[in-house]
Formats: C-alpha cells, sequence, structure tokens
C-alpha cells in the first residue's frame, strides 16, 4: 500500500515538473513568470 503512494507521489511530482517546462516553453518568448528560471538565464 506504501508503494503505490510512492509511486503516486512520484508521478504526481513528474507532472508538476512537466506542466511547469510547458509553462517555460509557453513564456519563453515573453516574461518568466516563474523566480527560479531567473538564476538559470
Amino acid at each position: 500500500m506504501s508503494l503505490l503512494v510512492t509511486v503516486f507521489r512520484g508521478v504526481l511530482l513528474l507532472a508538476v515538473c512537466i506542466s511547469q517546462f510547458l509553462l517555460f516553453l509557453q513564456n519563453k518568448h515573453g516574461r518568466m513568470p516563474f523566480p527560479y528560471f531567473l538564476k538559470t538565464n
């Protein structure tokens, strides 16, 4: 049961990372919405 929760948390974290990366690609021509993207530039 705890393995299922661990897998679910991993998938949820991966989905959040993918969604924020897609937002980064959409906003690449404009202003960066997330402050931690300013560190990479």
